[in-house]
């Protein structure tokens, strides 16, 4: 599993670098190991397949949907000294479901499994 979340996030970047991604909602942590910890917990746990849930009841994964930590302008939404976790939503092709689906559900998602990764 951890493997193919490893491959997932190593394309969404090779495919980050060569086109503009659109942050969605940014999360502050103390350091950008912590922010790189949080969104490999995420994506680890089943997070597009979560978020998907909530949006039709399906345990699918959405493509496109996942975390950046570094590689973008710091943009002032985090204090001085805080890295951003951002969360972003890019399909390489027509998607099924809109922005305004799919963030809100990747909202909900991300509090509950942050709410888990706080309890390790």
């Amino acid at each position: 599993m951890k493997v193919k979340s490893f491959l997932f996030l190593f394309s969404f970047f090779l495919i980050g670098c060569s086109s503009i991604y659109y942050e969605e909602a940014s999360f502050c942590f103390a350091s950008k190991d912590e922010a790189r910890n949080v969104g490999h917990f995420m994506m680890d746990n089943g997070f597009t397949s979560r978020t998907r849930f909530f949006i039709d009841g399906t345990s699918q994964n959405i493509e496109g949907l996942g975390f950046a930590w570094d590689g973008f302008k710091v943009d002032g939404s985090c204090q001085e000294g805080e890295s951003q976790l951002k969360l972003i939503y890019q399909p390489k092709q027509q998607s099924d479901f809109s922005r305004t689906d799919v963030i809100p559900a990747a909202k909900i998602a991300y509090q509950l499994a942050f709410k888990e990764y706080r309890a390790l």
